[in-house]
């Protein structure tokens, strides 16, 4: 049975192929979806005719960067359905399952320390509509200025880099404070510079712009949250506490998802699960993934 087939069926849910209904009798927003946020600019245009010949004519963006086509009458859903599975795009990121991946603009950012959009896509060709006990929220954020509210998923991913300092190549000249948005760097009356740690959110932009090499990196990597929400319930993710390769993402996530399949309950969403079996079940398991890295 092909997509649309499957979409056709009146055993399935519509829903769990992106055809949400509307509130107005008749009428589905077919939600279209864009892996990393991107499209291609044919395929744009391809969504805007469908939404000019089979909707009002305008498109909606969605929170986790995906398109929605408004008001396509139930007996035009297939058609629309058939020409973006032509042109490569696909319906979903809803049910419970894991949705549609968000990631920010990292890649080409120049505050981005990892390439997001390409993370996106190898996470989402894993685990994408992976079933779940309920849905499931991945949001990846290429540094600390957070674009995607990274704690605010189910799993959050950040990037960071770690800044080493050395006294002996520092001539005072202050680039580096003027650089530092969180004011963990200060100079003293003599010029002496004063790193304030615990203010320090591991952003790079230091190392970046330090012109004599006083500010050199010590590690970089990716950090992870685990457990937020912001739907109905605002709760930030955990921190799982260390610093890990970005090359060790897809077997973190795959910990916690195996987790997640084994404890929760039907319809229980991932922080509510943390909360009845204990929030150290989840972070030990992960942490006992890294080591094995």
């Amino acid at each position: 049975m092909s997509a649309v087939d499957d979409r056709n069926d009146s055993h399935s849910t519509p829903q769990r192929f992106g055809l949400l209904r509307q509130k107005e009798k008749g009428y589905y927003s077919v939600r279209v979806k864009a892996v990393a946020g991107n499209c291609t600019a044919p395929q744009l245009a391809l969504i805007g005719e469908l939404a000019t010949r089979y909707g009002r004519g305008y498109i909606s963006l969605t929170t986790r960067l995906n398109l929605e086509i408004p008001w396509v009458k139930i007996a035009d859903v297939p058609v629309v359905c058939a020409a973006l599975d032509e042109a490569g795009l696909s319906t979903g990121s809803t049910g419970r399952n894991v949705r549609a991946i968000v990631c920010c603009k990292g890649t080409v950012c120049p505050h981005g320390l990892y390439d997001t959009q390409e993370t996106c896509r190898e996470l989402d060709r894993i685990y994408y509509g992976k079933p779940l006990p309920a849905k499931f929220k991945i949001g990846i954020a290429g540094c600390p200025n957070n674009c995607t509210k990274a704690q605010f998923n189910d799993i959050g991913i950040m990037g960071q880099r770690v800044p080493q300092f050395e006294a002996s190549n520092c001539t005072g000249c202050g680039a580096c404070v003027v650089a530092c948005k969180a004011r963990a760097l200060l100079l003293d009356e003599d010029g002496t510079l004063l790193f304030r740690q615990s203010l320090c959110l591991n952003c790079g932009t230091c190392i970046d712009r330090c012109p004599h090499n006083a500010v050199r990196l010590l590690a970089e990597g990716v950090t992870l949250f685990i457990g937020g929400t912001a739907g109905r319930r605002v709760m930030a993710g955990l921190p799982l506490g260390m610093r890990i390769p970005l090359s060790a993402c897809p077997a973190l996530v795959e910990a916690v998802l195996v987790v997640f399949l084994q404890y929760g309950e039907p319809g229980e969403r991932f922080r509510s699960m943390m909360e009845r079996v204990g929030p150290e079940l989840v972070l030990s398991t992960i942490r006992d993934v890294v080591q094995e890295l």
